[in-house]
């Protein structure tokens, strides 16, 4: 089966017709690694990667969201649960990293989100 290698240099494309075959023998032939080929496919184009962006996006939001104070603090100053009181105390700090790590955990590991671009 023959795969094309493209290539994309300076705007122009090429096709190439190579093998996996022909492609096994010029990596054994030079000594290659995979790891020192994949940098040359993919600035030629032909290695498409798809960053997950997921992670930092879910992440910032939930940083911006559960900030204690901001939206509520659990506890708060002067009440178990205050709302956009812009202050802070140890206790909320914690609180509020354990909501955002379990928050986290529920978001990447159970429910496994990804957004490709």
């Amino acid at each position: 089966m023959i795969d094309y290698f493209y290539a994309n240099f300076i705007g122009f494309q090429f096709e190439f017709p190579l093998s996996i075959e022909r492609i096994i023998s010029l990596v054994t032939a030079f000594d290659l690694s995979l790891a020192s080929i994949l940098p040359l496919l993919s600035s030629f184009g032909c290695v498409s990667t798809m960053n997950d962006w997921a992670p930092p996006l879910i992440a910032a939001a939930l940083f911006w969201l559960l900030s204690p104070g901001m939206i509520f603090q659990l506890p708060g100053k002067n009440a178990p649960f205050e709302f956009m009181n812009m202050k802070t105390t140890v206790a909320s700090m914690f609180v509020h990293t354990v909501i955002y790590g379990l928050l986290l955990m529920l978001f990447f590991v159970v429910l496994s989100v990804h957004l490709y671009i």
